[in-house]
């Protein structure tokens, strides 16, 4: 087996992956539950910072994730902070390697199919809402115009909704291997994610198309 035809979950790979998957459930599930209970916080200034903090930590740890799908298409991986610095190196040699959202419907015992999802967090939505997580984190500078919380605490909800799409059942890019992996986060907060390898994958046909 060649580099550029290896299995993702030799070396450890997809332990990584779950780990940082489980990670994120686990902040997800915090904005949940600060936002269903913001008295918890006293303030709402407070909440919004609770929040934006942990979309932004969420944001980098998908960016990680996909970087150990390939950890080898940085110099030096370990330097590596900015959520979408880290997407845009990767991008450029090898393309698209966001997060593929689906749902899998059952056909029969022996068959699924999986439709496209379209109200997830997008790239360019990913993107917007990283520089929108700095924006709000960022002490405001005294002498300046008043920030208005308006926007961030209303878009809360939205974008805990993206983010949930886009994780919930989801198919990795993984760099070099030919196989079809997919993760599923599960209903239940304390319990890890999981990662299902499928057959391989011919001529690379759509990810969202046909049934396996």
């Amino acid at each position: 087996m060649t580099d550029k035809q290896r299995d993702w979950d030799e070396g450890g790979a997809t332990t990584t992956y779950i780990s940082l998957m489980h990670e994120i459930k686990r902040r997800h599930y915090t904005i949940n539950a600060v936002a269903l209970s913001p008295d918890k916080l006293m303030y709402k200034a407070v909440v919004i910072d609770h929040c934006y903090l942990q979309f932004r930590k969420i944001l980098e740890l998908i960016a990680f994730a996909t970087l150990s799908a390939a950890p080898k298409e940085l110099p030096n991986p370990a330097s590596e902070y900015h959520a979408v610095k880290v997407l845009r190196l990767i991008e450029r040699r090898h393309g698209n390697v966001y997060p593929r959202p689906v749902d899998q419907i059952r056909l029969d015992e022996e068959s699924h199919r999986f439709d496209e999802v379209t109200d997830h967090l997008t790239r360019d939505e990913f993107e917007q809402l990283y520089n929108f997580c700095g924006d709000v984190l960022h002490t405001r500078n005294p002498f300046r115009k008043p920030k208005s919380l308006d926007a961030a605490w209303e878009g809360i909800p939205k974008w805990v909704h993206k983010i949930r799409r886009l994780l919930q059942a989801h198919i990795p890019t993984i760099v070099g291997d030919p196989h079809m992996y997919l993760v599923q986060m599960g209903k239940e907060e304390a319990a890890a994610p999981t990662i299902t390898k499928w057959a391989k994958l011919r001529d690379a046909p759509p990810a969202m198309s046909g049934q396996l």
